[in-house]
């Protein structure tokens, strides 16, 4: 089962449940006589019994509220009476799940894996000088290119006035990570833009496609097919196995809907994943990062280029959605969401979002011993104090082993007994007390039962994947699986510490970062007093090193057997019922450097990893190696600074290659890409008060260079001196090289500083280097 929908037939829900067997046929199963239904405290039954659209109301023998409260269950007809029914009651369980999902919880105890079919779709608009209205679709629609996960083959939909109905067939050759790919392709041309459209419905019936996805699918793409089918008049409904589809507002925002297929968003999933490792989010650019692989270049208008240049137009359609189609298969994206949906038993639409999938999740766990409150109106956010984090020592250290505190917070909820409705309202003889609050001992809390369920699962399935060929099938497929579990697992604290959480209880987050703050500092000290010198702490883990040591590896799993032996005294303080907590030696840093006053920012060279020697590798956190917001010219010179560094490189050596760096920038031998600066419009761009350069850039690329940047666009900026034929500017923004004005003169001083500046001057400073000369610092620029 990959999909479950509804619908009201003659005043009954009608579920309708997606499914596709190893055969790899679809099935749909229509399911009738599925009741809705929440309950309420059983003193409020005869209230509920007089109430309009309440078809009966049971007693509910196996499960009681968490406090132990007897409840009935009250159904009704439809789900819509739900909604209604629950305002005449002060305290209701259960009274906001969907009723789909209300369906998946209370049918499956496990949902197995479907082969899902997956059209992998990107659109292109007949666009010249100015980007389409996506509410007035006021652009046509010249292309929509559609591959197929199960034939491997591209579908090109086209048309032009001066175009007859024809088929074309093509095999494309497309570079991907070194290897030529051959990609058959079928080129469908019509003569007007509807037949386009007839087209899509037609392929849609024959293929099926159970999930459809892309680059910014769902908040354009097929937003924008919906649209412009409405603007010509064309229903489109047809494009839904069950004629549904719809735009749809929600918490996220606007959102397409067609009923019978899951639109999952690629691009959003990626961003989810990589958690903010990448520069830009383009599809240009993730190709680039993951494939070694670029679009193809549009020197002119896509309006343009379809008019005159037309198989170029189409191949660069074809080639966007095939990039997309192998950028998923390297991520393997959809089959760990996918994994992520089936073990939490929600929806497709839901696995983006930790508090939905926590909510499912816990939801199903206890549907055969607890009914959980519905969800309270929005209550007040208190400020928690977070993570601790131990300033650095300054310098370039070596040696330095790093012991990490294994999934922390949920080994803190177990130990503790943490969970909402163990928490007492004042302290009891032989409590767990921290700080002030104050939760029971003796009682099982669901937060630690439901963790000690999962963690001991994904134990289970990290040996089975072990038994596994690395990079087999078998092996993705169980990793992506135990991810799933460890994500999961690490959102209780999240969504504890949320006000919007079904199971929200203020103190409760408080007292799991409080254990975790002082588990940091117990581990510190702990170190310290066995000769230990402690460099640096960072939430979960700490940097040690020791004087003299022969063998540092030895040091490390030394210092780890020390400090798991040492937690059960500091669990003691609690009067905790159970120890969890555990470090393990996770990396040993040949050179480490650290930088002063500041936290969560250093560079180190790791030579042993989690019982392996490994060949070295740089490894930076916070710095401009791994930033959004640097040029990517920066970026290489820092990567290549601290590669010096850790080779054993001089301060002369460091200083002969950056002035071989300015010299190359003065010259323009560096492309406008690598020398401009990442920036994102986080707001619309008439929202700025300010008017810094980024925003500056954005409006005058919009005004004078044809650009469209807006809320959510990310572009390069470039400090020049003069475009030609344009109005002066001291910054521009731009995409790529070929947006920027023939004969721009850039303006080196400042990007040489960006480069070569502030960003270099503080490795010097933490190393202890005298700077070279005075330079200013480019962060107040931005």
């Amino acid at each position: 089962m990959f999909k479950v929908e509804y619908e009201v037939k003659e005043d009954k829900p009608l579920i309708h449940v997606f499914s596709r067997g190893a055969d790899k046929k679809k099935r749909v199963d229509i399911v009738t006589g599925v009741e809705p239904y929440f309950f309420v405290l059983a003193k409020d039954q005869k209230k509920a019994e007089k109430l309009e659209h309440v078809v009966r109301v049971e007693a509910e023998t196996k499960k009681t509220t968490l406090d132990g409260q007897a409840v009935v269950k009250v159904v009704c007809n439809i789900p819509a009476h739900v909604k209604e029914l629950r305002k005449n009651f002060e305290h209701t369980f259960e009274a906001d799940i969907l009723f789909t999902n209300r369906y998946v919880i209370d049918t499956y105890d496990a949902i197995e894996q479907d082969p899902l079919r997956v059209c992998y779709l990107d659109i292109e608009t007949n666009t010249d000088n100015t980007r389409p209205n996506i509410e007035q679709a006021d652009h046509e629609v010249t292309a929509i290119a559609l591959f197929d996960s199960f034939d491997k083959e591209c579908t090109i939909l086209t048309w032009r006035n001066d175009f007859k109905t024809e088929q074309e067939k093509k095999t494309y050759k497309f570079e991907i990570n070194g290897k030529t790919m051959r990609v058959k392709a079928t080129i469908v041309k019509e003569a007007t833009e509807k037949d386009l459209f007839a087209n899509l419905i037609a392929y849609f019936n024959r293929v099926d496609p159970d999930v459809i996805t892309g680059w910014n699918v769902k908040h354009f793409d097929i937003y924008y097919l919906i649209k412009r089918m409405e603007a010509l008049g064309l229903d489109p409904n047809a494009l839904s196995p069950l004629n549904y589809t719809k735009i749809r507002g929600g918490f996220s925002g606007t959102n397409p809907v067609i009923k019978g297929r899951i639109i999952f968003d690629l691009l959003t999933g990626y961003r989810k994943m990589v958690m903010g490792q990448m520069k830009f989010y383009t599809l240009d650019h993730i190709s680039s990062q993951e494939l070694n692989a670029k679009k193809i270049a549009m020197p002119k208008t896509w309006g343009n280029m379809w008019r005159e240049n037309f198989d170029t137009f189409i191949e660069y359609n074809a080639k966007d959605t095939y990039l997309v189609y192998e950028i998923d298969q390297k991520r393997k994206i959809i089959d760990y969401y996918d994994e992520v949906r089936r073990m939490a038993h929600c929806d497709f639409d839901d696995v983006i979002m930790s508090m939905r999938t926590s909510d499912s999740f816990i939801l199903t766990y206890c549907k055969d011993k607890y009914v959980l409150p519905t969800k309270a109106g929005v209550q007040k956010r208190t400020r928690l104090k977070g993570a601790i984090v131990l300033d650095p020592v300054k310098g370039l250290h070596e040696n330095v082993a790093v012991v990490d505190l294994k999934s922390l917070y949920p080994n803190i909820i177990i130990s503790c007994n943490i969970s909402p409705e163990t928490i007492l309202n004042k302290k009891e003889q032989d409590c767990v007390t921290i700080d002030h609050t104050y939760f029971s001992k003796t009682r099982a809390g669901i937060f630690p039962e439901i963790l000690e369920h999962i963690f001991n699962r994904r134990i289970l399935i990290q040996k089975e994947r072990d038994t596994h060929k690395k990079g087999s099938e078998e092996y993705k497929r169980l990793e992506a699986k135990q991810y799933a579990i460890k994500i999961v697992m690490n959102s209780f604290y999240g969504v504890s510490a949320n006000p919007h959480f079904r199971l929200y209880k203020k103190g409760v987050g408080d007292a799991i970062t409080k254990v975790g703050r002082d588990t940091v500092l117990w581990s510190k000290n702990i170190a310290e007093k066995n000769g230990y010198t402690v460099l640096y702490g960072d939430t979960d883990s700490i940097f040690v090193t020791k004087k003299d040591a022969h063998n540092s590896i030895a040091e490390g799993k030394s210092v780890a057997e020390i400090l798991n032996a040492s937690y059960q005294k500091l669990l003691d303080r609690y009067n905790a019922p159970k120890n969890m907590l555990s470090v393990e030696f996770e990396k040993l840093y040949y050179k480490l450097l650290l930088f002063p006053e500041t936290k969560k920012r250093y560079a180190g060279l790791i030579t042993w990893y989690k019982g392996k020697d490994i060949p070295p590798e740089i490894s930076v956190t916070g710095l401009e190696t791994v930033r959004s917001d640097s040029s990517e010219l920066a970026k290489q010179t820092q990567q290549h600074v601290l590669e010096m560094l850790f080779s054993g490189k001089t301060r002369e050596d460091v200083n002969e290659y950056l002035r071989h760096v300015r010299e190359q920038i003065r010259k323009g031998n560096a492309r406008f890409e690598e020398i401009g600066i990442s920036s994102p419009l986080k707001k619309p761009i008439t929202a700025y008060k300010v008017d810094r350069p980024s925003v500056r850039a954005a409006k005058y690329a919009n005004k004078h260079m044809d650009a469209n940047f807006d809320v959510g666009s990310r572009f390069y900026v470039m400090y020049v001196k003069d475009v030609p034929g344009k109005p002066p500017t001291d910054v521009i923004a731009f995409s790529n090289d070929w947006d920027v004005p023939k004969g721009t003169v850039v303006n080196v001083d400042k990007h040489i500083e960006e480069v070569t500046g502030g960003k270099i001057e503080r490795i010097y400073d933490a190393v202890g280097w005298e700077k070279e000369k005075p330079q200013k610092n480019l962060n107040t620029w931005f």
